[in-house]
């Protein structure tokens, strides 16, 4: 009897893995860099829809909001912290009642924020849904390990209270 087996060699076996292998190799920086562009842009998104929803929790309340960098209760200068998002009647750029806080934006993980102008420590929008102070814009800037910039968006609030995302 005859008996006649298939399969692989293990030459052919050892040239499937090495072009497999060469395949991967050259498609990882791509995926890479997709998986990052993916997370910048996704905290991005979550800061406009943060400040989004300051201006409508403005408007719905009729009452001024704040939303800025918060350290113990208070607006801080670093807008790398967790971002608060408060009703602040009294305009004093801190959480004066557990009640009035509406939101926490936990601390950006792969990017950087800026504000402008650079004194910009907090965005105040009127139960207008307008801005109170100055307009400015937030710039988030995503960052490898060896800090080499590979992205960069701009969040813009206008007089008017509205924010739009610009990315570069």
């Amino acid at each position: 009897m005859n008996a006649r087996f298939s399969g692989f060699t293990l030459l052919e076996l050892l040239v499937s893995l090495i072009v497999l292998t060469t395949l991967i190799t050259m498609a990882y920086p791509s995926f890479s860099g997709l998986i990052q562009k993916s997370k910048h842009q996704s905290e991005v998104r979550e800061l406009y829809q943060a400040l989004q929803f300051a201006r409508y929790t403005a408007i719905s309340h009729n009452a001024l909001v704040t939303i800025c960098p918060i350290h113990e209760n208070k607006c801080t200068s670093n807008w790398n912290e967790p971002l608060g998002i408060f009703l602040d009647p009294l305009n004093q750029k801190e959480i004066t009642n557990e009640e009035f806080l509406k939101k926490v934006l936990p601390a950006p993980k792969h990017n950087k924020l800026l504000a402008f102008p650079t004194t910009k420590n907090f965005f105040q929008f009127r139960g207008t849904g307008e801005t109170k102070g100055t307009p400015g814009r937030i710039e988030v800037t995503f960052n490898t390990p060896d800090d080499i910039t590979i992205s960069r968006s701009k969040i813009i609030v206008s007089w008017s209270g509205r924010p739009r995302i610009v990315h570069e």
